[in-house]
């Protein structure tokens, strides 16, 4: 009888993960779906605090102060028009209209800016709410993924959300009184774990080759889980972090 065709580039240079068969490997997978919280949260430090409030209260009273002095610049400008000998009439009514335009966007976006209160900070979601997985997650060659390299046991995405001002580049004076707090649909960042499930490793080489092989096309951390911990200082060494599963 014929060998089975390799469906995958990793089956073609001879890695078969007989792995999968096990029932220890799906015990294992079900625990750390299951754990993928607390198991982040031993890889990263995930603050409960926004990083850059601070920075954006700064730009919001920088870009505010910006746009008083462009309105008092203009306000000036037309009060040194007004101050003109031998003004024409009409562009003397011109520039006193100007003038009182821009006297009162001074000072009545002076009086905004003064009593500003933005109101309470949002508060940064949990960990677990930004965490999604998947089991088996294939990884192809190309754009269209025409050819499947391999599978990750598992994969977990962690989309860190950005806290931002609504408007803060705001030109029109009625548009900077809009200016709220606001948790952006767009992340700040994914941050990828990429984990390797293990019941044994009976060659550390066979393991780390077919993790450099994902490695070329595919981005983010790589983790692996094992209860055989022979060869965690030589994972380690690699750059690739391991977990030590405890049944």
């Amino acid at each position: 009888m014929s060998k089975p065709r390799a469906r995958t580039i990793q089956q073609r240079f001879g890695f078969q993960d007989m792995d999968l068969k096990s029932p220890k490997h799906d015990e294992m997978m079900i625990w750390l779906d299951e754990n993928i919280v607390e198991v982040i949260s031993s890889l990263i430090s995930y603050s409960p605090t926004w990083p850059n409030e601070l920075e954006l209260k700064t730009n919001l009273k920088t870009k505010a102060k910006k746009h008083i002095n462009h309105i008092s610049s203009r306000r000036k400008q037309y009060e040194s028009y007004l101050a003109m000998p031998e003004l024409h009439p009409s562009s003397k009514m011109d520039y006193e209209l100007a003038y009182t335009e821009y006297s009162n966007r001074e000072k009545n976006f002076l009086a905004w800016f003064e009593s500003l209160n933005l109101g309470q900070t949002p508060s940064k979601p949990p960990l677990e709410q930004i965490i999604s997985t998947s089991w088996e997650q294939p990884i192809g060659t190309g754009r269209d993924n025409k050819y499947i390299v391999g599978f990750i046991d598992l994969v977990a995405w962690i989309k860190v959300p950005r806290l931002t001002l609504i408007n803060l580049d705001a030109e029109k004076d009625i548009e900077w009184e809009d200016i709220a707090w606001h948790i952006a649909d767009y992340p700040d960042r994914i941050i990828t774990f990429n984990f390797e499930i293990k019941s044994s490793i009976p060659s550390v080489g066979e393991l780390l080759r077919q993790i450099r092989m994902y490695q070329e096309y595919t981005n983010g951390h790589f983790i692996v889980v094992s209860p055989d911990t022979r060869f965690k200082s030589v994972i380690e060494k690699q750059g690739i972090k391991f977990i030590d599963y405890t049944s």
